[in-house]
């Protein structure tokens, strides 16, 4: 999706990588690996997700944001198998001006008990399991 910016630029938004919803672009990636994912985008800002992790990176005349994810926010450094779900939105706010931009990294707690609440009494197959991945203190 592609928006304009008050500043005459365009923002351009993707879920995995402007080529594929599923291509997972994270921080550590190589430059040439990033560029290679990103192509040839020609836009100031780029704003991609699917990895549901905040970070930011120059990339060429552009910057990349991922804004993490409002819901399902979860510490890359656990084991595969055994994911649990912190109980935040996380999310970035732009602010792009002619001479400069912003971008804000922000994080909204909630209460978990709610989600797991919602899960349990959903009728979702599987929503046991889904639940006992919150984090609830």
């Amino acid at each position: 999706m592609e928006l304009d910016l008050d500043d005459g630029d365009r923002l351009l938004a993707f879920h995995g990588s402007p080529a594929s919803y599923d291509d997972v672009l994270l921080p550590h990636l190589p430059g040439d690996e990033l560029r290679e994912l990103l192509g040839e985008v020609g836009h100031r800002l780029l704003a991609g997700g699917h990895v549901h992790l905040q970070w930011l990176r120059r990339f060429g005349d552009s910057v990349f944001v991922n804004p993490g994810s409002v819901g399902l926010g979860y510490d890359h450094e656990q084991a595969e198998d055994d994911v649990q779900f912190d109980a935040f939105g996380a999310y970035a706010v732009a602010t792009v001006e002619a001479s400069r931009s912003e971008i804000a990294f922000r994080r909204v707690p909630f209460d978990p008990r709610e989600v797991v609440h919602a899960i349990r009494t959903s009728g979702l197959p599987h929503r046991d399991e889904l639940a006992g991945r919150w984090r609830v203190e």
